[in-house]
């Protein structure tokens, strides 16, 4: 991936989290959004896929109020097995039913992927702020210099 456009990938994930505001809920104190994103950049892929979380990532990122630091890649590994596979856990518990995932709770830490596509002209930005709070979408480069949505790949 050309640095140019890396730079817009990571700029476009940046606008988008500085743009999340609290979700206020009856009765209960405001939700928080994340207060930071890890942000990957993956091996390009096929515009029939989309990047998985933790396979062919080139480069990561951290991002915070701070700014952002690049990170080893196994940080933001290391932080996915911790959180989400859990391979500690050898019990299974029954599937969980959708209503478990009403509601509009945020993600403390938000994950952003992208990648340039292979097959076709774009690249591939996935963002997930939370159970209701992801997207992903083919993003082309303008003659202009600007990241604009082509498609939208999925939403959450």
């Amino acid at each position: 991936m050309r640095p140019e456009v890396q730079d817009l990938c990571i700029q476009y994930i940046t606008d988008e989290w500085r743009k999340l505001r609290p979700v206020k809920q009856e009765g209960q104190p405001p939700i928080s959004p994340p207060w930071g994103v890890w942000i990957c950049l993956h091996n390009p892929i096929s515009a029939r896929t989309e990047p998985a979380e933790t396979e062919g990532i080139r480069k990561a990122w951290f991002l915070s109020k701070s700014g952002i630091e690049e990170r080893n890649v196994w940080d933001f590994v290391r932080f996915f097995v911790v959180n989400f596979v859990r391979p500690w856990a050898s019990f299974r518990v029954d599937p969980v039913k959708p209503e478990a995932f009403r509601g509009t709770q945020y993600n403390q830490i938000g994950r952003a992927h992208f990648a340039e596509f292979y097959d076709v002209d774009g690249v591939y930005i996935g963002t997930s702020w939370g159970m209701h709070y992801g997207q992903g979408y083919h993003m082309r480069v303008s003659e202009e210099g600007v990241l604009q949505v082509e498609k939208t790949l999925w939403r959450s």
